[in-house]
């Protein structure tokens, strides 16, 4: 694969005249872009929201930024590896089996289904939640959902307005 990025060299150019500062604050802006957008986009797979709390950003310097989703308790086995389970949200997943790992069977809550205990006491609604078990379950894979990749993209798409704002009068 071959990626050819047109009006490099000008834009090279253009950020070595800009002073430290702008410099700086050109990088910011980015990071803090591609971050609220991340977080917009990832909110969709908002279960528990762990990966939306993990998502982070960091900037070193004036030349290197990062916007990523930490381990902290996100970590799965896969393959006799532990992977952070983010990577298959993004990417995706080939369909595959699940197997316990501890016990006997795997269990997940089913939809709960909210009933009247006594149907004359409208007052007193208790909620009754259904469990379904297998000994293995067969995943039909994910295609993934690459929400670093797409905020990136829509923040580049505004680097030419950000840009313009530090290099006029250059």
């Amino acid at each position: 694969m071959r990626v050819e990025i047109q009006g490099l060299s000008e834009l090279q150019t253009l950020f070595k005249k800009l002073d430290k500062d702008s410099k700086c604050d050109l990088i910011t802006t980015l990071l803090n872009k591609t971050h609220d957008l991340a977080k917009k986009n990832m909110a969709k797979h908002h279960k528990t929201g762990k990966m939306e709390h993990n998502l982070y950003k960091k900037k070193s310097g004036c030349d290197t930024a990062v916007v990523g989703i930490s381990d902290e308790g996100m970590m799965v086995d896969w393959k006799g590896k532990s992977i952070n389970y983010a990577l298959f949200v993004h990417f995706g997943s080939q369909p595959h089996f699940i197997h316990p790992r501890f016990k006997k069977a795997l269990r997940w809550s089913k939809d709960s289904n909210v009933y009247h205990s006594d149907y004359r006491a409208k007052d007193r609604v208790q909620e009754k939640t259904i469990f379904a078990f297998a000994k293995a379950v067969r995943h039909p894979g994910y295609k993934g959902d690459p929400f670093l990749y797409d905020a990136l993209d829509e923040a580049s798409s505004d680097v030419n307005q950000i840009f313009g704002r530090f290099v006029d009068g250059l």
